[in-house]
C-alpha cells in the first residue's frame, strides 16, 4: 500500500488520500500506512531543519557582515561628506579665482590702453626731438655763418687799428707840424 502514498506526492493530494483511501483501512492498516508516511515527513522535517540551520547560520553570516558593512558605509559617508565639502570650497575657490582672472583681464585692457597712449607719447616726442635736431642744425649753420661774420670782423677790426695806428702816425707827424705853424704864426704877430 506504500504505492498508494507515492502516486499522491503533494499535500492536498495526501489529505484526499487520508480522507478517502485510509478511510476504507483497518487500523492495522492504517498504521502500516501512516509509518512509512511518518518516517518519510520526519526525514523531510529532518532536511527542513538542517537547511533552516544552515539559513540561521547564513543569517548570523550575513548580520555580521552587515555589521562591519555599516561601520564601512558610515566611513564611506564620513569621507563622502568631507570629499562634498572640499569639493564645495574648491568650486569658491574657483569662482574667486574667475574673478581675479577677470579683473586681470580688466587690468590688462587698462595697461594696453595706457601702453598705446604711451606709445603714441613717444611718438610726438620723437617728432619732437628731430624738430629739435632740425633746430639744432640751423642753429649750427647760423652759428657758423655768425663765425664767419665775426672773423670778418675782427678782419675790419684789425684792418681798422692798421688805419688807426697810420692815422696815429700821421696825426703825430702833423702836431709837429702844426707846433710849427703855431709858432711861426705867433712870431708873425709880434
Amino acid at each position: 500500500m506504500q504505492v498508494v502514498f507515492q502516486q499522491y506526492p503533494n499535500k492536498s493530494d495526501i489529505r484526499y488520500l487520508i480522507s478517502t483511501e485510509l478511510s476504507h483501512m483497518t487500523p492495522d492498516e492504517r498504521l502500516d500506512q501512516l509509518e512509512p508516511l511518518l518516517a518519510e515527513t520526519m526525514a523531510i522535517l529532518d532536511q527542513h531543519t538542517a537547511l533552516h540551520r544552515q539559513t540561521q547560520a547564513q543569517i548570523k553570516q550575513v548580520i555580521g557582515l552587515v555589521g562591519q558593512q555599516s561601520s564601512n558605509i558610515s566611513f564611506l559617508l564620513t569621507g563622502q561628506a568631507a570629499l562634498q565639502t572640499t569639493v564645495a570650497d574648491m568650486q569658491t575657490g574657483m569662482i574667486a579665482m574667475r574673478q581675479d582672472i577677470v579683473q586681470l583681464k580688466q587690468g590688462q585692457v587698462e595697461l594696453w590702453t595706457e601702453v598705446a597712449g604711451i606709445k603714441t607719447e613717444v611718438s610726438g616726442i620723437k617728432t619732437d626731438v628731430a624738430g629739435i635736431k632740425t633746430d639744432v642744425a640751423g642753429i649750427k649753420t647760423e652759428v657758423a655763418g655768425i663765425k664767419t661774420e665775426v672773423a670778418g670782423i675782427k678782419t675790419d677790426v684789425a684792418d681798422l687799428k692798421t688805419d688807426v695806428a697810420g692815422i696815429k702816425t700821421e696825426l703825430s707827424g702833423v702836431g709837429g707840424k702844426i707846433d710849427l705853424i703855431l709858432q711861426v704864426l705867433q712870431n708873425s704877430n709880434k
